[in-house]
């Protein structure tokens, strides 16, 4: 018989066993029963509903834990990179090697302790990577039930010979049929599919917050997060198999790694809720907005941001006052932000940081204000150009701090002592080219005071309203240690911390979201997915994605509007900004183009993206999170000034709901028919209440159904069958028909 050391209120079962004798150890909290073997929670049981989130039974744990030691660069390197996504082709194969990874296993010795703070502690000594064993390398979890379900998790480890670079905290054998949801990108429900481990970074547009949900319908949900007031770096793994899925946080020691011998954990915790993932997100959520508190407050303070509800993409320079003058026909004053990319004079990534402004962009600004827009320009956070003019200039060889190292590229792990001391070296630009552009490190405190003083000088000068801080999010650890009491992305959170203070009523922008900028960005940029990956992660943002972000941290994510080559493109963009609580966009070309008349007629879709933008700004839509699950494919909500609105998506057809459950405006894409009386303009095909005839590779803006009727009527139609061409021209009418299959039938 297996034995199973129990813990739950004030009791515990003490034993150490000696190696060869693994024993589960089970663990209670007030609603689940938690089962850990060998460093790894592999059961999880809800005790309410009895619900079992993961079977132990599955013993499918071939995943990243225990205690992360650098043996072999390239997998690491592998493991560490950015945007390891399924849709990518970037997620590790099934197979993948856990060399680096340390386990407890068999011929650990293995011990129980309770500790005076209620805790308990496992611990593990004689740790393997299934290649070699290592004896005195040591693996420990700390254990405690909380009085509102959780259960907290602290992890450590060491191992005397160095190179340590992470502790894991791992949850294996979660069932297969549940509903992944991460923090990616605003918000991720991961779609099923083959096999693999996907890696995210705690930067960039990979993990915008510690945490990882599963859900089963909306009934139910489960979550392991982290809190950690010091916001080190982490790496997400969420890992599927034929059995089982698992999730793992590796929390990462700062680099270089070859001197530490030890590593350990902030918080994390795991627990299951009753209800959605809003419900799973919501402990998560308390814990950052009670960190952060003064933060929000500042961010809250912009008055003027609670008004805008669209935003306008401007590449080139000011619109003409005639254009100015019909945009303020479709939008009060100061309800939409005209954003200029180009507001610099010099070119694009040149000659950073100098900010002399483009001509005319000062006299475009008090237009614009006049027309009553509020203006946003691009800036950067943390790039110069080497030895441009601005460079010396402003002496940046004085404190411009260099990235040094990164989880990807790692290397050098016999970095020099005099090299571990001098982490403040600031002129170390040996291999840096002339007038190439660099990123800095935040962790330089001149750097943050230059930086401050430049942006309040641009926005007096200037006028501009808000900033979009381009880099911003991108903060981490890069090799330069502890400076200032500071590391990782400590300094990017300072630093806009000193933004707001000093620029108190301005709007900030970024170009990613994660936990160390979220507290002081409103309007968080979400553009990269829309045309960097592949074709597959594009699709995959037509339907996949939640208003996590919005609802944990209360920014609204901005679409640009920028790079819609094709409706394709422009389609994923407006899937993604209703599905994340995205406020409304498009691009300065619409208003540059056409005319009101024209603009009134258009049922294109950038005449469906007009609709929306002019929609939000007019009845100032943002995110709404009632309590309770959202009804069934309902997205996201939208509370505005005249009601609610709910944005609708099952699969193919989509469409916002306005207040008492009226469709505003709706797409369709990857169907044949839809149940729906809408159409698209001009549209043959004429079933009663189904919309049939569609090509399921083309995006359809619908309407509702006209009045007039075409010259033709196809009054049924073959399934599978669609209409690929039909156009009026006069007395002229062309029809045209197409299909899978052999034949083809319609009634006209």
């Amino acid at each position: 018989m297996k034995k199973i050391i129990m813990f739950g209120g004030l009791f515990l079962i003490s034993v150490v066993l000696p190696a060869g004798t693994p024993a589960p150890f089970r663990m209670e909290t007030p609603v689940m029963s938690v089962r850990i073997e060998n460093g790894i929670i592999t059961g999880v049981r809800d005790k309410k509903t009895g619900r079992v989130w993961a079977d132990p039974s599955l013993g499918d744990t071939a995943i990243p834990a225990g205690l992360g030691i650098l043996k072999d660069l390239d997998i690491f390197r592998k493991f560490h990179s950015r945007d390891g996504m399924f849709e990518n082709n970037r997620a590790q194969k099934p197979g993948f090697s856990l060399i680096n990874y340390y386990r407890p296993c068999a011929k650990s010795d293995y011990s129980v302790r309770k500790q005076k703070d209620g805790s308990v502690k496992l611990t593990w000594k004689g740790l393997s990577n299934g290649q070699e064993f290592l004896p005195d390398a040591v693996f420990y979890m700390e254990l405690k039930a909380l009085p509102g379900g959780a259960l907290r998790i602290r992890s450590g480890g060491s191992w005397p010979k160095g190179n340590v670079y992470g502790v894991m905290t791992a949850v294996g054998n979660i069932d297969r049929k549940a509903e992944g949801i991460l923090p990616v990108y605003g918000g991720q429900s991961v779609r099923d599919g083959a096999a693999g481990m996907m890696s995210m970074l705690s930067k960039n547009e990979d993990m915008e917050a510690p945490l990882m949900m599963f859900t089963d319908q909306g009934k139910a949900s489960l979550a392991l997060w982290i809190e950690d007031p010091r916001i080190r770096d982490f790496m997400a793994y969420f890992n599927r198999t034929e059995k089982s899925h698992s999730l793992i946080f590796e929390h990462c020691n700062l680099m270089h790694f070859l001197d530490k011998t030890e590593a350990k954990s902030p918080d994390a915790f795991l627990q299951v809720f009753q209800g959605d993932w809003k419900a799973a997100a919501s402990p998560y959520r308390d814990y950052y907005r009670n960190q952060y508190k003064k933060d929000f407050a500042a961010r809250a303070a912009v008055k003027w941001e609670t008004r805008i509800g669209a935003s306008i993409n401007l590449s080139s320079i000011m619109f003409p006052d005639e254009n100015l003058n019909m945009m303020k026909k479709f939008y009060a004053p100061e309800t939409a932000v005209i954003m200029t990319w180009n507001a610099r004079a010099p070119g694009w990534d040149r000659e950073l940081p100098d900010w002399t402004p483009r001509n005319k962009y000062v006299e475009g600004v008090a237009r614009a204000h006049k027309a009553g827009f509020k203006v946003m320009s691009y800036v950067n956070i943390c790039c110069a150009n080497y030895l441009s003019p601005a460079w010396k200039k402003y002496g940046l060889d004085n404190f411009f701090l260099p990235s040094k190292a990164s989880l990807a590229y790692y290397g050098n792990p016999e970095m020099s002592e005099q090299e571990k001391k001098d982490v403040m070296n600031f002129r170390q630009f040996s291999k840096y080219q002339k007038d190439h552009l660099y990123y800095g490190d935040l962790l330089s405190p001149g750097w943050r005071k230059f930086h401050v003083g430049l942006m309040d000088e641009w926005c007096r000068t200037t006028g501009t309203d808000a900033l979009y801080e381009d880099c911003s999010g991108c903060g981490s650890d890069t090799g330069n240690g502890v400076i200032g009491g500071l590391a990782g992305s400590e300094g990017e959170r300072e630093l806009l911390r000193q933004l707001k203070k000093q620029l108190p009523n301005t709007v900030f922008g970024s170009e990613y979201l994660t936990q160390g900028n979220a507290a002081a960005i409103h309007w968080p940029l979400k553009l990269i997915y829309c045309y960097l990956f592949s074709m597959e992660t594009r699709r995959s943002m037509l339907h996949c994605y939640r208003p996590v972000s919005a609802f944990i941290y209360g920014n609204r994510p901005w679409i640009s509007g920028s790079r819609g080559y094709s409706p394709f493109d422009k389609h994923v963009q407006v899937s993604l900004a209703d599905s994340v609580g995205g406020f409304g966009f498009i691009d300065e070309s619409y208003y540059r183009i056409h005319n009101e008349k024209e603009i009134a007629e258009d049922r294109s879709i950038d005449g469906h993206l007009h609709q929306r933008s002019v929609l939000f700004a007019k009845y100032n839509l943002r995110p709404h999170f009632p309590a309770g699950a959202y009804p069934e494919n309902i997205i996201c909500m939208y509370k505005g000034t005249n009601g609610i609105y709910s944005y609708y998506d099952d699969g193919t057809l989509q469409k916002m709901l306005g207040p008492g459950g009226k469709t505003v405006y709706a797409r369709v894409t990857g169907a044949n028919r839809v149940k729906t009386d809408w159409r698209p303009v001009c549209w043959p095909v004429d079933e009663p209440g189904i919309l049939a005839g569609l090509d399921p590779d083309s995006h359809f803006i619908l309407y509702p159904k006209e009045k007039r009727k075409t010259a033709v009527r196809v009054t049924a139609l073959s399934e599978k069958s669609y209409v690929r061409q039909y156009y009026e021209t006069g007395p002229v009418w062309h029809l045209e028909l197409d299909s899978p299959a052999k034949e083809i039938s319609a009634d006209l």
